[in-house]
Formats: structure tokens, C-alpha cells, sequence
């Protein structure tokens, strides 16, 4: 029988020993995932307070470790932090759908700072003007972020500023952000940025669902090789869904952008692209469905001499655009500024407040912009609005254009478009079934208008 003494000697021992297995968990996880959980299980363990120091400490044990590769969030269970997650390079973060990272509430941050970041020099300041978006030694490379939920919380700073932004990179290459929820922010949802020529390539963000951003869904600066595609973007409070400023070589494909479907629009365009300083290689823009915007793509060309050419959106679905009061230059359902050559063809506008397709701004040279096999209904304005008709011409082939409250066309004319009313399919569903066809399936029409498609993969279905 153990004395009272010799029985504390072995309790002792065993804790001993069981603190030195704990210990050795944490110091030796096993190739190549690192795990993070709250029950106990995890290689780091959190506990509900500052949760972003652990999430850290594993971050840095895979960039310290060259055979691991990952850090994985567990749920069932949301993560609290109260400042940012630092992501190095060479790294995948991922993690189950059901683990959630959350800004705990009100935490009154200054401008510009996110919750998921890089390394280096803080990006943020405290004012809202000079923004830091990082120095020319910051960069990041070789990064997936995938799997889980990170939410801004509840804050009180006002949406339309820089306040929150969710995630925020600098000097990005071969970055992949997929199957994410990603919500409430202040600010952006995801920015990835570069100061002067790109610096920034080869960027993939797919498969993720963005709810209730302050300002931008995706705020894209000066990246080459820039795909964006089968995102859902939702609730884009003040600016666009997806907005591409300065990228070269991009394709913005299969994403669902849509502010309220059954009330007011707010927010203004689904996809904006902008060329202020670089000149944009390729770009393709199709199969997106845009609704309840107050425009539904911008491509806007803001310096002359930039040589934006060849451009094609096509087969995109925009259906219920309002306008942004006071502001002439965000409205349509299509708008191009200043680009030469882009061209138009298979998308489907319906229930546009102001115009279908606009084309303004002001060019030394000629500019055309080929529009064709394009249905147009419903507007509140003009089918085709030409605003710069002293140095642009709108190339109009086999569109369907109907029930416009202004004129067909504005400073434009077809010989070939014609005009038979459409018909919608599954108006009480989802959104993204919606199907708008012409009622008048005239055999020669069907062959070179709307339905004259030669993608078949592009194609509406059809009931």
C-alpha cells in the first residue's frame, strides 16, 4: 500500500510526465499540417481570447519549418481576434467550412488596417487620406488561403471608407484565394495592391462567397494574369463587386454579383475595370450575372494614349439596374469610356433604369465599339447610347432591342437589329436561373441574334 507521500510522489510524476507529452505535441507536430483547434486536439490551442496569437505562432513555425507546408483552422468554432493574422510567404492556410475567424466587436481600428496581412511594414495609418500601402521591400509569394469563414464582426465605424478591410496584400505573386466565406467588412473585402508598375502576377480568386463589404468586394490594383471567377458577391454597400484597376491580362468569369434582387439597388458597378496609368493587356469579362447594381460593367479608359483595344465582354446577364443619384457617369448596363475596339456580344440586359449600353468620352482618334447578338429590353433610357459621337461609332449587328421608355438609339443606327419582344423562364426563382429569350423563336432570327451563339457552353439553358 502507497503512503499518502509515496502516493503524491507518483501523482507528481504522472502530471510530470503528461505536461512533458503535452509540451512535446507542440514542439513536434507532424508533417507537412500544422493544426489549430480549441478542444484540446490541436498542435496550438486557443481560447477564445486574442486567438490570432496562436493562429500566428503556427504561421511562423511553417515558415521556420520548410517540411510544412500548412496550418489548418478546426471547427466546429469561431476563433476570436482583436488584430491581424500575419501571413508569410510559401504557406497554405486553410482549414473546415465550418471554423470561423471574427474580429471581436467595436474594436475602432484606423484606416487601411485588415485582418489578414503579410509580413513586413504595418499597412495601415490612421488617417483616411495618404493611405501606406506598404514599402518596396514588402512582398508575398507562394500562398493559398482556402476553406473557412472570416467575418469583420459587428463595428460601428461607417461602410464606404477604409475601415476593416478583411484581407489586404501588397506585391502579390502566385496567390490563390478559394472557397472562402468572407463578410462584413467596413472597408474592402479582399485588396491586393502595388505602388507604380505591376509588381503584382498571377492571382486566382475563386469559389468564394463575399457578403456586406463596406466598399470594394475586390479591390484589384496593377496585377498581370488576374482571374477572378465563380464567386457569389453579395451586399457591395458603396462600390463595386469586383474592380480591376491598372491589371493586364485579366479574365472575370462565372461570378454571381447582386445587391438586393427584390429592393432598392445599391452600390454601383458589378464589375469595373479602369485603366488610369497602365496599359491593359487582354481582358475577357463573361458569364457573370449582375443584378440590383446601380451599373452592371464599366470598362473606363481615365488617360488618353493608353491604347485600351479588344476588350470582349460577353454572355453576361445583367438584369434590374438602378443609378446612382447624382452621378451620371454610374449607370447603364453596359458603359465603356474612351477604350478602342471592345467588343459586345451575347449578354442579356433586362430592367435597366437609365440606358442599355453606353459608350462617352473623348478620344483624338476614331474609337468603334462592336456591338452584336446582344438583347437589350426594358430600359428606362436609350437602348444604345452613343455620348461622344464626334469621335466614336457604335458597330450595331443583329442585336434584339425592345421596350425602351427613350429611343432605340442615341447618335447610333442598325440596319440589322431587330426587335421582338423576350420572354422570361423562371421569373419566381433564384437569380441565377433566370432565363431571358425571345418569344418569337423565328427561325433566321434565332440563327444570327441572341440565340445565334457559336459557344455553346455560354448558352443560357433552356427550359
Amino acid at each position: 500500500m502507497f503512503t499518502n507521500k509515496n502516493t503524491l510522489s507518483v501523482f507528481l510524476m504522472f502530471l510530470g510526465f503528461f505536461f512533458i507529452v503535452q509540451l512535446s505535441s507542440y514542439a513536434s507536430p507532424t508533417a507537412p499540417i500544422v493544426y489549430v483547434a480549441w478542444d484540446g486536439s490541436g498542435d496550438y490551442n486557443c481560447d477564445g481570447k486574442a486567438d490570432q496569437v496562436e493562429i500566428n505562432e503556427a504561421l511562423k513555425f511553417i515558415a521556420k519549418n520548410p517540411k510544412f507546408t500548412t496550418v489548418y483552422i478546426k471547427g466546429k468554432h469561431t476563433y476570436w481576434i482583436d488584430a491581424p493574422l500575419v501571413i508569410p510567404s510559401n504557406i497554405k492556410l486553410t482549414g473546415d467550412s465550418t471554423a470561423k475567424i471574427q474580429l471581436i466587436d467595436n474594436v475602432n481600428w484606423p484606416g487601411n488596417k485588415p485582418m489578414v496581412s503579410q509580413e513586413g511594414k504595418e499597412h495601415w495609418n490612421d488617417g483616411l487620406g495618404d493611405a501606406i500601402y506598404g514599402t518596396n521591400e514588402d512582398s508575398i509569394s507562394n500562398v493559398e488561403i482556402s476553406g473557412f469563414e472570416i467575418s469583420g464582426g459587428k463595428q460601428k465605424l461607417p461602410p464606404g471608407k477604409w475601415n476593416v478591410i478583411i484581407m489586404m496584400f501588397y506585391r502579390a505573386s502566385n496567390l490563390k484565394i478559394h472557397d472562402m466565406n468572407l463578410n462584413n467588412s467596413c472597408g474592402d473585402i479582399i485588396r491586393i495592391m502595388d505602388n507604380g508598375k505591376p509588381n503584382s502576377k498571377d492571382v486566382k480568386i475563386y469559389n468564394n462567397r463575399l457578403a456586406n463589404s463596406g466598399h470594394e468586394g475586390m479591390y484589384l490594383v496593377r496585377i498581370t494574369n488576374l482571374s477572378v471567377y465563380n464567386n457569389k458577391i453579395f451586399n457591395t454597400r458603396t462600390n463595386a463587386g469586383i474592380r480591376a484597376g491598372d491589371c493586364t491580362n485579366i479574365s472575370i468569369h462565372g461570378n454571381t454579383i447582386g445587391n438586393s434582387y427584390y429592393e432598392t439597388a445599391s452600390g454601383y458597378a458589378g464589375i469595373l475595370v479602369t485603366c488610369k496609368g497602365m496599359k491593359l493587356g487582354s481582358a475577357e469579362i463573361y458569364d457573370n450575372y449582375i443584378y440590383g447594381k446601380t451599373a452592371g460593367i464599366i470598362l473606363a479608359v481615365r488617360r488618353q494614349g493608353l491604347g485600351v483595344k479588344n476588350v470582349r465582354i460577353h454572355h453576361n446577364r445583367i438584369f434590374k439596374i438602378s443609378h446612382f443619384k447624382g452621378r451620371d457617369d454610374l449607370h447603364g448596363g453596359i458603359r465603356i469610356v474612351g477604350a478602342q475596339n471592345t467588343i459586345i456580344e451575347y449578354n442579356t440586359i433586362e430592367d435597366s433604369v437609365k440606358d442599355g449600353i453606353i459608350f462617352s468620352g473623348y478620344s483624338k482618334e476614331k474609337l468603334t465599339t462592336l456591338v452584336r447578338n446582344n438583347i437589350i429590353s426594358n430600359c428606362g433610357g436609350y437602348g444604345i447610347d452613343n455620348r461622344s459621337p464626334r469621335n466614336h461609332e457604335f458597330i450595331l449587328t443583329n442585336n434584339n432591342i425592345y421596350n425602351c421608355t427613350g429611343e432605340l438609339y442615341h447618335n447610333s443606327s442598325s440596319s440589322s437589329d431587330f426587335h421582338k419582344e423576350a420572354q422570361y423562364v423562371n421569373i419566381n426563382g433564384s437569380p441565377e436561373t433566370i432565363d431571358l429569350h425571345l418569344r418569337n423563336k423565328d427561325a433566321q432570327i434565332t440563327k444570327i441574334g441572341a440565340y445565334g451563339t457559336p459557344v455553346e457552353s455560354y448558352l443560357i439553358k433552356k427550359k
